[in-house]
């Protein structure tokens, strides 16, 4: 498994302002090209879904995954359901920090080639942090501090 870590700080930002623009998906293709198209659906029961695909080198992923919003903690947690990945999960999370914001993208990824691991790996793990990136600048505007690696928080457990 593979982790990656993106974590921005938006100065004199109110945190459920910066959740509702993180919650809304499919508006990140029309802040940034990395990501194609995002189409949510949520079912009767309240339970969500997003179909994503994304830019990845010279060609995209797409993945399927269930969506958990929280509010109350302002989190979006997520987990693969169908797609590339063998497996993907992870959370976005927003915190108050005093007048600023603080953003956290964790995710863990396993592609399901370990023989290729060793190449292809880094080469994902640097693209989806790129895409968080671009999606946090495409989203919330370029007035924001962004840390990626291992400084980076929340964990996965």
């Amino acid at each position: 498994m593979r982790d990656v870590r993106v974590e921005a700080v938006l100065t004199k930002a109110c945190p459920l302002e910066v959740f509702e623009k993180l919650k809304d998906f499919e508006s990140y293709a029309d802040h940034t090209s990395a990501v194609r198209s995002v189409v949510v659906t949520t079912e009767a029961d309240g339970t969500r879904t997003s179909d994503w695909t994304v830019a990845f080198r010279n060609g995209e992923m797409h993945w399927t995954e269930r969506d958990i919003v929280d509010q109350q903690a302002l989190t979006l947690t997520f987990d693969q359901v169908d797609g590339d990945f063998e497996r993907f999960s992870g959370v976005w999370q927003v915190t108050p920090a005093g007048q600023d914001t603080t953003v956290a993208f964790a995710a863990a990824f396993d592609l399901g080639m370990p023989s290729l691991d060793y190449t292809v790996g880094p080469l994902a793990e640097q693209a989806l942090q790129e895409t968080v990136t671009a999606i946090l600048l495409g989203v919330l505007g370029n007035d924001l501090v962004i840390d990626s690696g291992d400084n980076a928080s929340p964990t996965l457990g």
